[in-house]
């Protein structure tokens, strides 16, 4: 009988051990996808002006998540248009998108802004997830954010994010060691194509489609980065599962 109750004992303990509760790449898509809906389930724990489309919050297993809203307005489209790539004022050489540097620095700029290192200077990670430009600023906020807090963890996840920024960019980038950064493609998303500069090739995720879009538009949505994360196996593995499955294979089967 004491043998039996110690065996349930250490499976409980295995079982508890072995589950995680970080955010899974599927909820991670659809808090992008929540970013673009403005009076949405989520309420942010900063109160930045609403152009910004920043939101931070806890998901229901506490992990700190950071969503960037991607382009809706006429002055989203102006800054995509800044795209003549200049000095990062952190970097040595890295170059990146003028709109989305200066927009940065604006941000950065806010006293709101600056509420939100009491919040993740009492965590172990940071989680920041954004779709097209949103996804290039949220780099950039991690960027800043990874320099000032550097015992913290940070996982960043793009969905279809276009050419922002040069090779040394992202080289400096990797010299960064509380950075993780993975960014998801479709095969018949045009926008990772556009812009000026390179994508971080060994981070970089190609997802399938059922069916080819061939409206470039429809085919950029951040719904259909959704529904493909959903039907994958990889979908619902934990943050560190995912991150070894990926080690693997650059694919999301």
């Amino acid at each position: 009988m004491i043998g039996i109750k110690n065996l349930l004992i250490h499976s409980l303990i295995f079982l508890t051990n072995s589950i995680s509760l970080t955010p899974n790449l599927n909820k991670l898509s659809k808090y992008t996808g929540l970013s673009y809906k403005e009076n949405n389930e989520i309420t942010s724990l900063i109160d930045l002006p609403k152009h910004y489309g920043i939101k931070m919050f806890y998901d229901e297993n506490e992990n700190l998540i950071i969503t960037c809203r991607g382009t809706t307005n006429f002055r989203d489209w102006v800054e995509n248009f800044k795209f003549a790539l200049i000095q990062h004022m952190d970097c040595d050489n890295g170059m990146i998108h003028r709109g989305y540097y200066n927009k940065l620095i604006r941000i950065i700029s806010e006293k709101e802004f600056q509420k939100i290192h009491k919040f993740i200077s009492a965590e172990e990670n940071v989680f920041l997830c954004g779709h097209s430009s949103a996804a290039a600023k949220n780099i950039l906020i991690c960027h800043k954010l990874a320099k000032k807090h550097s015992n913290i963890n940070f996982h960043v996840f793009a969905f279809g994010m276009p050419k922002f920024a040069d090779s040394n960019y992202y080289r400096e980038l990797k010299e960064f060691k509380n950075i993780k950064m993975l960014s998801f493609q479709l095969i018949d998303d045009i926008v990772p194509s556009l812009g000026i500069g390179v994508h971080d090739k060994e981070n970089t995720i190609h997802l399938n489609v059922d069916k080819l879009n061939f409206n470039p538009f429809n085919a950029h949505k951040m719904s259909r980065y959704r529904s493909s994360i959903r039907r994958s196996k990889k979908g619902n593995l934990s943050i560190e599962q995912l991150y070894h499955s990926l080690n693997k294979t650059k694919t999301l089967d």
